[in-house]
């Protein structure tokens, strides 16, 4: 994790363009933290410890819909989570939606040179389009950061109301996006682990930006880090929002199910497999599940069938999820 006086060792305090240097300063290390967090959605060695995961799910979606028909993956990516040749196999179409477009490509490409024969048949059967789902820009999300660094730093009421803004404008934006895909345009979608996703970039900057604060706040130290509790809020606010726009998004684009995936719980092993962790919900997810419920209570979707499985998320960080994988049709 990176600490915030990491990159001021070269900087002279005498200096006559001293704020100048301070400011650039605080955008390196912005940028530094925001690829520190894109990096950290990557997960070493994912394709062959998820490698029983990867069956169960593919397996489950196969055996629970028609052959010959289509289906969408939301939040594709690498593509860890499912074999894509099985699911050629079965399917007459297959497409990949994700805003990294680049992941798209090399799962595509990584999966080819293992067994992905079907595609060389016949390309048209493999179709990627980048989505985003959440529509804020990178520069946002650093310009955010930078905000909570000098907050951090030097504990000023201004920079944190200007963390604040920034916040509040990502969050404006975002709900004015529109993620635009023809309703009914798949038999089938599906998304794992998705909603999860969507809004904790800025959750994870606050926690990187003040992890030096915070840790001596636990030694009795009063400081910076109460002040946030009003930030996260707001997040879990929008994670909400994001979350059933997804479901809405995933539902629409499906004429007869969606496979909605969410990490309902944190999970640890124990002599006898694994088990759950309780109130260890994860924001995004636990959304995404009780929109599914209220949608089912009211009858606007069927939902009583899923999968109970575990993610086997990242072992050199000893997380796992116990992962929910419900069967919804409109």
């Amino acid at each position: 994790m990176l600490e915030p006086e990491s990159v001021r060792e070269n900087i002279d305090p005498q200096h006559t363009g001293n704020a100048e240097i301070m400011e650039d300063g605080y955008q390196s290390r912005a940028e530094e933290l925001y690829a520190a967090c894109l990096a950290s959605r990557k997960i070493p060695g994912a394709w062959d410890a998820w490698r029983d995961y990867r069956a169960q799910v593919t397996g489950y979606v196969i055996q629970n819909s028609l052959p010959g028909t289509s289906l969408a993956v939301f939040g594709a990516g690498r593509c860890n989570d499912f074999d894509l040749g099985l699911l050629l196999n079965h399917f007459s179409q297959v497409t990949l939606l994700d805003v990294d477009g680049m992941a798209m490509r090399e799962a595509v490409k990584f999966q080819l040179l293992q067994e992905f024969g079907a595609v060389r048949e016949n390309p048209l059967r493999l179709k990627m389009f980048p989505v985003d789902f959440v529509g804020i820009a990178g520069e946002e999300y650093v310009a955010f950061a930078r905000a909570l660094l000098r907050y951090f730093d030097g504990q000023e009421k201004a920079s944190f109301r200007a963390a604040a803004d920034c916040l509040s404008r990502m969050y404006d934006k975002s709900r004015g996006h529109t993620i635009r895909l023809p309703e009914g345009q798949y038999d089938y979608t599906v998304a794992l682990g998705v909603h999860s996703q969507l809004g904790n970039v800025p959750a994870w900057l606050l926690h990187a930006a003040g992890a030096r604060v915070k840790a001596m706040e636990s030694q009795g130290r009063e400081g910076a880090w109460p002040q946030t509790a009003g930030l996260l809020d707001r997040m879990e606010q929008e994670s909400t929002f994001l979350s059933e726009r997804l479901n809405a998004v995933i539902l629409s684009a499906s004429r007869k199910k969606a496979f909605i995936g969410c990490e309902v719980s944190r999970a640890v092993p124990s002599p006898d497999g694994w088990y759950a962790v309780r109130d260890s919900a994860v924001t995004g997810a636990w959304q995404a599940v009780m929109d599914v419920e209220r949608l089912a209570e009211a009858g606007r979707v069927r939902f009583g069938h899923y999968l109970d499985i575990v993610w086997p998320f990242c072992a050199s960080e000893n997380k796992a999820y116990r992962m929910m994988v419900m069967e919804v049709a409109r």
